[in-house]
């Protein structure tokens, strides 16, 4: 199994830093990790804390490490290492006796390693007690200790704790890495992993738990309900059934933002795969997205993306969910005018 940094995908100017930092022997003794989950930030941490332990970091190559075999780097694998510490949120929160727990351990000596790591996967959850806990120890951080916080983006926490961490920027995924991932990992069809990645905006993680649930099934249960794949009944069966799918997708709250994301990915498609086929996401569907294409025209396409989008902008502020995707699945049916939904 791959284990050395540069097995890391997609992440060549981040890794590059590290191992600069480890080349120089000039680790700041606060990182900060940022980009959005699921492309490698926590292994990052974790290989890199390897690194810096490796039983053959004298006679390994920086490039190779950290080398996956010695017994630092298996124990801090199967996180049995006791100077490798993991904090995670508990709940929503990371809450501030996890921090004061954490002081209270960096305050000892480590019991055996050179180096002692702390890693804080998911450092925006720190309410701010624990933010404010956190500070002191940055500003006086003890000695033999590094401190790596991940986060999706530096907004995400106090620009004081911020200011006193190395950042270390991880980009999304290449949709071609992540289809690859899923076909050896998740041992699906080639054409719909490479679908999934193209939904997944760049996350590992997210195109995994796509892959491992029932997503397909939802794709078609939404894009048939709401009339994309199949045409709406005619006059008064058309507004009952769908309406009646509306308050089905209401109560699906959970999933409603990417029920909406994937009916504009839909829509995408019906207007890209005129002109660019090889660009289409839903690759797997594609007799579908033929059949449909010529049922809208260009400018029809493009009013009812704008409408879902005018959607989203109004749940994000507040709008009455239910009349909201009422009003939509009618005017992407074409049962009502596809304009932007300003009074919602």
């Amino acid at each position: 199994m791959p284990s050395a940094l540069t097995d890391i995908r997609d992440q060549e100017t981040a890794i590059t830093g590290l191992l600069n930092l480890l080349r120089r022997r000039a680790i700041p003794q606060a990182m900060l990790f940022t980009g959005i989950d699921g492309i490698g930030k926590g292994t990052a941490a974790r290989r890199f804390a390897m690194a810096v332990n490796c039983d053959r970091r004298a006679d390994q190559e920086v490039h190779q490490l950290p080398c996956g075999a010695c017994r630092n780097c298996r124990r801090i694998v199967a996180g049995h290492h006791p100077d490798i510490l993991h904090l995670a949120p508990r709940g929503a929160f990371m809450r501030i006796d996890q921090i004061r727990a954490l002081c209270d351990t960096l305050a000892l000596k480590p019991y055996e390693a050179g180096t002692r790591l702390a890693i804080l996967q998911g450092a925006q959850s720190l309410n701010p007690e624990a933010g404010n806990a956190l500070l002191k120890i940055l500003e006086e951080p003890p000695e033999g200790t590094i401190l790596i916080l991940t986060a999706p983006q530096t907004s995400d926490l106090l620009p004081t704790i911020v200011s006193r961490c190395r950042r270390v920027r991880f980009n999304p995924l290449r949709q071609e890495t992540i289809a690859a991932l899923l076909t050896a990992r998740k041992d699906i069809d080639p054409a719909l992993a490479a679908t999934i990645a193209a939904m997944a905006r760049g996350s590992y993680s997210r195109a995994a738990a796509m892959a491992t649930g029932d997503w397909a099934d939802r794709r078609h249960w939404v894009l048939a309900g709401i009339g994309l794949l199949e045409p709406a009944a005619a006059g008064g069966a058309a507004v009952g059934r769908l309406l009646a799918f509306a308050e089905q997708l209401v109560k699906a709250k959970s999933h409603l933002e990417d029920s909406l994301e994937l009916i504009k990915s839909w829509l995408r498609d019906l207007a890209v795969i005129q002109h660019a086929p090889d660009k289409v996401l839903h690759q797997d569907l594609m007799a579908n997205l033929a059949a449909e294409k010529l049922a809208l025209t260009e400018r029809e396409l493009v009013a009812r993306y704008d409408a879902v989008e005018a959607a989203q902008r109004a749940l994000r502020g507040n709008a009455n969910r239910r009349l909201c995707i009422e009003t939509l699945v009618l005017r992407l049916n074409g049962l009502l005018p596809a304009t932007p939904l300003r009074s919602l």
